[in-house]
């Protein structure tokens, strides 16, 4: 009789757990499970579903305010941002979940499978309220500083250029650099890059028409993307830049979330005509410690270390290069002892397949991280994107913990089951 109790005590716990059997809130008549793959614990994971993702699963309208994610902690804060098409919000929102939209929320992915619902309702419901404390804005100083927007938290602190502010914009000088780019980026209250420092130096180097040039003027001041509990954005653009024999679109887009320490920079890239062909050198420039910070990184998944030994230190002082590897995968972490730990991940996008890439980095007083890509007679896309990512570090992090980070944003494996209705 004991056993017996204590296998139903078990079932039924274990049930419960998984959410097999407890519906959330019956004012919500649909939901569906999605299932994260994981090789170990990560911390509030940004997950982007798009409303295409769900589109395949059912045939009927989801009004946006209807929808919650609830995991096993309750009830997940989640924000919709709705698209017009793949880049800009729509001027008059329908409120219903379209194939182009996104459903955003931070997730805590376990080892193994972690579950998390989707609910809905087919008529619509009251909004959530979730709170941030994140904010986008005008910036301070903007003449000094020499940005359009800000972006900021208790955690990071973003400026977002425009267009050129020079009177020549094909001058080399400070007015001409970082268009369309994050210039001044404060993590902790420390600065990871500083342009007034030095003109190319900022998030992400070398990015298209961000260096000097006619096309400086013709960049959009930016805009506010979207506004939510989870991430605030911008958006800045340039149209018809003439990109060797063809023309392309810029859209630049800058994304703050709330919790996780995390910032995405998104480049979009549109040709005119296609095929095209593409090629660029983007570069991330950071300080580096040459007596305390530690560098992490990998090749073909085997991560690799490295801390400047003595004899190096009278190399770095002369400019000299001191440390430098190619082919590594698309991270680096620097672990410091007396200033903020990060990483930068450049996860591939999985449509460029055909693209040729080299990631490398090499160290003279600072650590210079290069992102290399080449497209040749590109016929089957209309367009392309790259994230990169940066993410603030816990010290006690470690480096296999890292690079499931980075696998994970490559390609989360992410499982949408059958829609299931209230009874």
């Amino acid at each position: 009789m004991r056993l017996n109790f204590l296998i139903l005590f078990f079932i039924f716990f274990f049930l419960n757990l998984n959410g097999e059997v407890k519906w959330w809130d019956k004012r919500w008549n649909r939901r569906c499970k999605i299932v994260f793959h994981s090789s170990g614990y990560i911390e509030n994971f940004p997950v982007i579903i798009k409303g295409s993702q769900i589109k395949k699963i059912l045939n009927e309208d989801i009004p946006v305010s209807t929808i919650r994610i609830i995991g096993k902690e309750g009830e997940i804060p989640l924000q919709i941002d709705e698209y017009d098409n793949l880049i800009l919000p729509p001027s008059s929102p329908n409120r219903i979940l379209d194939e182009n939209d996104e459903i955003v929320f931070l997730a805590n992915l376990y080892s193994g499978e972690t579950d998390y619902y989707l609910y809905w309702n087919k008529l619509p419901l009251p909004c959530p309220h979730y709170k941030s404390n994140s904010f986008i804005g005008d910036p301070m100083d903007a003449d000094v500083l020499g940005h359009d927007i800000q972006l900021w938290n208790d955690k990071f602190l973003l400026g977002i250029k425009g267009p050129s502010r020079g009177i020549d914009p094909e001058k080399n000088q400070f007015e001409n650099w970082g268009m369309g780019s994050i210039i001044l980026f404060y993590y902790n209250r420390k600065p990871i890059i500083n342009i007034h420092s030095s003109w190319t130096w900022y998030f992400p180097s070398n990015s298209i028409a961000s260096r000097p040039g006619n096309h400086g003027k013709n960049w959009s001041l930016p805009e506010i993307l979207f506004k939510g509990p989870i991430r605030v954005s911008s958006i800045t653009f340039l149209k018809d830049y003439q990109y060797g024999a063809n023309k392309i679109d810029v859209y630049n887009k800058t994304y703050l979330y709330e919790k996780g320490d995390w910032i995405c920079f998104e480049q979009i890239i549109i040709p005119e005509e296609i095929p095209f062909n593409f090629s660029n050198l983007y570069n991330f420039a950071f300080e580096y410690d040459i007596k305390n910070d530690n560098i992490f990184y990998s090749k073909g998944n085997k991560i690799l270390n490295f801390k400047t030994e003595r004899n190096q230190l009278e190399d770095s002082k002369k400019g000299e290069i001191i440390f430098q590897d190619r082919n590594i995968d698309g991270w680096i972490s620097i672990i410091s002892e007396n200033k903020p730990s990060y990483s930068i991940f450049i996860p591939f996008p999985n449509e460029l397949k055909e693209a040729k890439t080299d990631y490398s980095f090499y160290i003279k007083n600072q650590v210079h991280f290069n992102f290399e890509i080449k497209l040749t007679d590109v016929k089957q896309i209309e367009n392309f994107s790259f994230n990169f990512w940066f993410k603030g570090l816990k010290k006690e992090m470690k480096p296999d913990e890292i690079l499931n980070i980075f696998e994970k944003l490559k390609s989360i494996n992410i499982e949408i089951k059958d829609i299931e209705k209230l009874k």
